[in-house]
C-alpha cells in the first residue's frame, strides 16, 4: 500500500497566490495547464500557442 503524503503546513508562495487570485483567473491558469498536460504526454499539439493565447484573450475581453 503506497505512504499518504500529506501537504505541508504551510503553502508555497505560488499556491498562496494561487489561492488569493480571482475565480476567472484560477479557470485560465488551471486551461493553461492543461494545454501543457497534453504536451508533456507527448502529444502532437502544433496549435498549443494559439490554444494558450485564446485562453488568455478570452479572460480579457
Amino acid at each position: 500500500m503506497p505512504e499518504q503524503t500529506t501537504p505541508p503546513p504551510n503553502p508555497t508562495r505560488a499556491q498562496q497566490i494561487f489561492k488569493d487570485a480571482s475565480e476567472e483567473q484560477k479557470k485560465l491558469i488551471k486551461d493553461i495547464l492543461a494545454e501543457e498536460r497534453k504536451v508533456m504526454h507527448k502529444e502532437r499539439r502544433p496549435n498549443i500557442h494559439q490554444n494558450i493565447y485564446d485562453h488568455v484573450k478570452r479572460l480579457i475581453r
